[in-house]
C-alpha cells in the first residue's frame, strides 16, 4: 500500500495482526510505534516487524509524507 498521511496526522489507536509488516519511508518523517517503542524514519529508511505487536504510524510533522507498508498474513 502507498499511504499519504497530511501534516500532523497524529490520531488513530495501535493494533495487531497476524504476519508481519515493512514500511519504507518514500518522503518526509514517519513515527512508528510499535509496542512500547516510538521509532523515527527519515526519507529513505525502513522498518520490518512482527505484525503480531500492536502498532500504528503516525505524522508529527508539519509536512504531508508518503510512505510504502507490505504486510503478510
Amino acid at each position: 500500500m502507498l499511504i499519504t498521511l497530511p501534516a500532523n496526522q497524529s490520531d488513530g489507536q495501535p493494533f495487531a495482526h497476524s504476519g508481519h509488516e515493512f514500511v519504507y519511508v518514500i518522503e518526509g518523517t514517519l513515527t512508528l510505534q510499535i509496542g512500547t517503542k516510538i521509532i523515527e524514519l527519515q526519507q529513505g529508511e525502513s522498518w520490518f516487524f512482527s505484525a503480531s505487536e500492536t502498532h500504528y504510524w503516525y505524522n508529527h510533522t508539519d509536512q504531508t509524507i508518503r510512505f510504502l507498508v507490505v504486510s503478510s498474513r
